[in-house]
Parts: structure tokens; C-alpha cells; sequence
């Protein structure tokens, strides 16, 4: 029996794994990797061919995840959850865009629905679930983690589809569980130069401002680079600044960060109204 004498071990070489291999070994340690498969990769590396049907069961982030990145290849996408809409925690607006975005791909989304039996037929895999729907696939993908939301502070988040969203700060339906008092301020992506150059359409921002002490509460932004984007309103909020900062602050052009300038004047005028 070999043995072999490693700084750290790591088991399972899917995305995790193999970020915690490649950067202790960056640092110089030993590095040991063990996986069942002949090859290394996570669920979607360890696929040999592009599947012609994908059934996803849940619908959370990795979920949503997934169904964009198998949908523009041209794969039939089904997506299976319990709850009445995709990541429900997230700001309304962004949550109706991406199921709109999912919709548009060609991602057949069974809401509300529960898979009550899975049975596998050869190189096929039949669904039934309660809503009397069944389902015919090629490959069926669990996703079930990543589903909790953060809680609401100074702490960034991002939700990888295409396209992708990030947030930071509370969202309206928060707000108006406290009973707070506030502004909502708009940008497209379509009404900046750089928006107008890649073709961005349906992206947007949102900031959400306290009418009283006009201190940024909220960021909501879905389209390309958001999850670069909510670093302005990030640290906007970590310093207390006001919405007059965002409004003030000249910004390289063309760039899509120009939209914290038009969201913040769309506040201003609410604010000064």
C-alpha cells in the first residue's frame, strides 16, 4: 500500500474542491486531490455530452444558476419547485425580470409543484409530480443549497444567471415591514451610452434612500456586471453616505455605473417634491 504524505488532503474535486486545491497550492503546500471520477470537475464538468433535456428540482440559486447556463446552449430546460416564485427574498422587480429572463430562454417553469416519484428507463429518466404533469429527461440535477437570502446589511450578495443580479441593503418589502419611510430611484441600463453599446436591454438599478436622512438603504441591480456594480452603493453605505453623494459624483463615460448618477437624481426629485 503507497502511502503519501500531504499539507492538506481535499475529497471531491467539483468547484470548491478544486479552488481550495489550487490555492494552498499557490502557497506552497502539498496538495492532495481525491475523486471517484477519472476526471476532474464538478456535476456540469462530469457531463461527457450536452444533455438534450434537463429536468432541475428546486428553485434556488444554484437552480436558476444552472437553467441559464444549459438553456442558451440549446438544451430543453424544465425547472421544479415547491414555492410560488423563484427566490422569493429577492426585490420584486429583480425576481419578476429573471423569471421573465428564464421565460424568455425557453425554461419551462413548474411552480408550485412537488416531484412524487423519479424512475429511471434506460438513458431516460421519468418525473411524476403532484400537479398530474410528468415530466420526460435526459439528466435530472438537484439543487437545493444556496437558497437562504443574507441578512439585510452591508453585506453584498450576487446570483450568478444570466443575467446576473446583486443586492445589498433591504429591499422594498422589508422597508414597508418597518414601516419606513423612503424613496425608490430608477436607472435602465438602455438610457446610459455604455448600455446602448452592448445591447443591455432589460438591466437596471435600484436604489432604495430614507426620505428623512437621505442615507442609501438598499442597491438592487440585475444585468451585465452587477455584481461589480453594488460595490459603489456597497461602500456608499458602509461610509453613511447620502443619496446627494451618488447624484454629485462624476463617473468615467461610457459606463454602466452611470446609472447610480440617473437613480440617484430620479431620488432627488422625489425627495425635492
Amino acid at each position: 500500500m503507497t502511502e503519501y504524505n500531504y499539507d492538506l488532503l481535499v475529497i471531491d474535486s467539483g468547484h470548491g474542491g478544486q479552488s481550495a486545491a489550487l490555492q494552498a497550492a499557490s502557497l506552497g503546500k502539498r496538495v492532495g486531490l481525491v475523486e471517484r471520477k477519472p476526471y476532474l470537475g464538478g456535476v456540469s464538468l462530469q457531463m461527457r455530452r450536452l444533455p438534450r433535456r434537463m429536468t432541475i428540482i428546486g428553485g434556488g440559486v444554484i437552480a436558476c444558476e444552472f437553467a441559464t447556463i444549459f438553456a442558451p446552449l440549446g438544451g430543453a430546460v424544465s425547472l421544479v419547485d415547491s414555492h410560488d416564485h423563484l427566490l422569493a427574498y429577492l426585490d420584486e422587480d429583480i425576481q419578476q425580470t429573471l423569471e421573465h429572463d428564464l421565460l424568455d430562454m425557453g425554461v419551462q417553469l413548474h411552480m408550485q409543484t412537488r416531484v412524487k416519484q423519479i424512475e429511471r428507463q434506460g438513458e431516460r429518466v421519468q418525473l411524476e409530480t403532484d400537479s398530474g404533469v410528468n415530466l420526460e429527461t435526459d439528466v435530472v440535477l438537484y439543487a437545493f443549497d444556496r437558497d437562504h437570502p443574507a441578512p439585510a446589511g452591508q453585506l453584498p450578495m450576487a446570483i450568478y444567471t444570466i443575467p446576473e443580479l446583486s443586492y445589498v441593503g433591504n429591499t422594498e418589502r422589508e422597508l414597508q415591514e418597518q414601516g419606513a419611510d423612503y424613496v425608490v430611484g430608477r436607472a435602465r441600463f438602455s438610457e446610459t451610452a455604455r448600455g446602448q453599446i452592448i445591447g443591455e436591454e432589460r438591466g437596471f438599478m435600484k436604489l432604495l434612500v430614507d426620505r428623512t436622512s437621505r442615507a442609501l438603504v438598499g442597491v438592487h441591480i440585475i444585468g451585465e456586471s452587477a455584481s461589480e456594480l453594488v460595490h459603489i452603493g456597497q461602500m456608499a453605505m458602509y461610509c453613511g453616505a447620502s443619496v446627494d453623494l451618488l447624484a454629485n459624483t462624476v463617473y468615467n463615460y461610457p459606463t454602466l455605473a452611470h446609472c447610480y448618477k440617473n437613480a440617484a437624481l430620479d431620488c432627488l426629485q422625489q425627495l425635492q417634491g
